[in-house]
């Protein structure tokens, strides 16, 4: 990975992990009322805690995919190189 595509890199996770954790919010929400548990919530049960991790690793994954997948593309785009792709 060249040292400029490092920033975007970093920022592109950001980016995904806050896309992820509020759609996790809004699912979360449409199950059930209240935002999803912390898992250090003692009156919460595990089942609970363990549902509201799961789905934000999901949505946080699916982000991250996406933003990966749609810079790839931008950078093959504006250069005609897929990042990481070795040239002759």
């Amino acid at each position: 990975m060249s040292l400029l595509a490092k920033p975007f890199t970093l920022l592109g996770g950001l980016l995904a992990v806050r896309i992820g954790r509020g759609l996790t919010a809004k699912v979360w929400n449409a199950v059930e009322p209240g935002d999803p548990p912390a898992p250090a919530e003692p009156d919460v049960t595990l089942r609970k805690v363990l549902a509201a991790a799961a789905l934000e690793g999901v949505l946080v994954g699916v982000a991250r995919a996406l933003i990966r997948r749609g810079s790839a593309r931008s950078v093959e785009h504006l250069t005609g190189h897929r990042p990481g792709e070795r040239r002759a």
